[in-house]
């Protein structure tokens, strides 16, 4: 009978167990991978009012971003005919304006709020979040416009409305160098997120890029601060 054991051979129970090793890592890099991907499909993104809370723009730097007109290209009645994706992306973007406008005590947020009611009413489903914004008084507390918006989210969209409230939120963010905004998790997070809701090859280009500056250190603000708004401004056109 051959010996197993001898020179140049394995050993069959040795086999046996670099085998079963193999398995139990490829195992458990399934589960992580699993509890990772189950992790960034359920993680909501931080409202926009948390992002907000510590902007410490000037009123100069607010009026510039806001004036710049993204999607001045499908404004008017053209922005009905737009998907609903791209329609949620705008509301939320609205929103983010709304509260940040309203934070600062702002003249203008009443102005913003009936672009937010504008925007809800291309929506089916926008009526009860369409009374809620318009039975707020400006200023409104942070309750009110918590349970506004998510009227708002139920109407258009959570993932779709979210996104667009995060990316307007961080194009301030960007520019007063708040890191705070970017942590990595919820980058990948809103990268993979805007990947998910429009398939285009631009989109994906986009995010991704948006990703890898957000993780370069030291931040290159001005990068950063180009391609947060050029994903929404992708995300909110068609």
């Amino acid at each position: 009978m051959a010996n197993d054991s001898g020179p140049g051979r394995i050993n069959p129970t040795a086999r046996s167990r670099r085998w079963f090793a193999l398995a139990i890592a490829v195992s458990v890099v399934a589960v992580i991978a699993t509890a990772l991907g189950r992790q960034l499909g359920t993680l909501d993104l931080p409202y926009e009012r948390i992002l907000l809370a510590t902007t410490t723009a000037t009123d100069s730097v607010v009026e510039n971003l806001l004036a710049q007109g993204l999607w001045i290209e499908t404004r008017g009645d053209g922005e009905g005919t737009l998907p609903p994706e791209a329609r949620a992306v705008r509301l939320g973007a609205a929103i983010a304006e709304l509260e940040l406008r309203n934070r600062r005590a702002d003249s203008s947020a009443r102005t913003s709020l009936e672009e937010v009611v504008r925007a809800l009413s291309t929506f089916p489903r926008g009526e009860g979040a369409m009374t809620a914004y318009r039975s707020l008084r400006i200023p409104a507390d942070d309750s009110a416009l918590q349970s506004a918006s998510r009227m708002a989210e139920r109407a258009g969209g959570q993932r779709a409305v979210r996104l667009g409230a995060w990316l307007q939120s961080a194009r301030f963010a960007a520019a007063t160098g708040d890191a705070s905004a970017f942590d990595p998790v919820v980058v990948k997070y809103v990268a993979s997120g805007a990947i998910t809701l429009d398939a285009r090859p631009a989109i994906e280009a986009a995010a991704r890029q948006f990703e890898d500056i957000a993780s370069e250190r030291p931040y290159n603000w001005t990068a950063l601060a180009t391609a947060v708004e050029e994903l929404l401004r992708l995300l909110g056109t068609r």
